[in-house]
């Protein structure tokens, strides 16, 4: 066998180098072999593992109201980017596109976008309540008066009324109807997917209103006078007040409100300024002003007083 002694000697420095390249050697072979080069790639075999990058899903949290629409994107990523939904019943992704639309359930769930090089990245999102918009949001009603409410959301509705001293609620209609309570109430509602939505009702006190609200009379009248009530809850009554210096020729029918004037205030007795006031007990009353012109010519003359005779 020949002897490699006269080609190094007994010098180890340089066995130690032929042992050195022998094993650079190697390696470069194994690494070669483990990181076969793409043939269209100029750049050659990459040292690093594609997939042990992540990429960044836009938006990264969200919150969504049942039935909302949202389109995440991935950046860092090399096309094309797969998408994926951690639990299908919360929604609907389209997994070429990165689209996804709310169901019609609350809960939180990821998604996951996936590239061509295997990098991935996630977000995550929140399905809450939709807050339904009533209309109106605060409603007015008088005594005894109705208010019907409209919401968005799917139908059937579902309404209902905090105090149900101030009135009722119409459960599928959402018609309120007041009652002689005045105050405030809230009015709820629930549409068919479990959302909620809510407005304020106020109950206010009636209002009469009478006509005619002045009238003025010179002569004595050949027919009666009619005064008429609006806006009342119950049954209106009339009185006539004011009378003056002892004059009794009007009269009020307090069913009808028909003033039967059968004389005219005197010179003596004077102008009569009378009130009309119609109420019902529960609205808040109403009054006109009848004004009389008392006759000049109506003198009552009194008798004259006799001297006793002297004796």
């Amino acid at each position: 066998m020949r002897s490699l002694k006269p080609c190094f000697g007994s010098n180890s420095f340089h066995w130690k180098f032929f042992g050195l390249c022998l094993f650079a050697l190697g390696y470069l072979f194994i690494s070669a072999c483990e990181n076969e080069s793409d043939p269209g790639d100029p750049v050659g075999p990459s040292i690093s593992n594609p997939a042990d990058k992540s990429i960044a899903v836009i938006p990264e949290v969200s919150t969504l109201v049942k039935g909302e629409e949202v389109t995440f994107t991935a950046t860092g990523a090399q096309d094309p980017v797969t998408w994926a939904l951690s639990d299908i019943s919360l929604g609907e992704l389209i997994p070429a596109s990165g689209v996804f639309t709310a169901g019609h359930v609350t809960g939180t769930g990821t998604i996951t976008a996936t590239d061509v090089k295997g990098a991935t990245g996630t977000a995550t999102f929140t399905i809450v309540d939709e807050i339904l918009i009533v209309t109106p949001e605060n409603a007015i009603v008088r005594q005894l008066g109705t208010q019907t409410f409209t919401s968005t959301g799917l139908t059937p509705f579902f309404w209902t009324v905090d105090n149900t001293s101030l009135g009722t609620m119409g459960t599928t209609s959402g018609t309120f109807t007041a009652d002689n309570i005045t105050g405030t109430a809230t009015v709820s509602v629930v549409d068919a997917e479990g959302n909620t939505g809510m407005a304020t009702v106020q109950v206010i006190a009636s209002q009469i209103f009478i006509s005619p609200t002045n009238l003025t009379v010179e002569d004595l009248p050949t027919t009666p006078i009619t005064f008429a009530a609006t806006g009342q809850v119950g049954t209106p009554l009339f009185s006539l007040t004011g009378q003056d210096n002892g004059y009794t020729g009007a009269t009020i029918n307090s069913a009808t409100g028909v003033v039967s004037i059968t004389a005219m205030p005197t010179f003596e007795e004077g102008n009569q300024s009378l009130t009309v006031t119609a109420e019902d007990g529960v609205a808040d009353s109403a009054t006109a002003t009848l004004f009389l012109i008392a006759d000049p010519e109506i003198i009552i003359e009194e008798p004259p007083t006799e001297n006793p005779e002297e004796p």
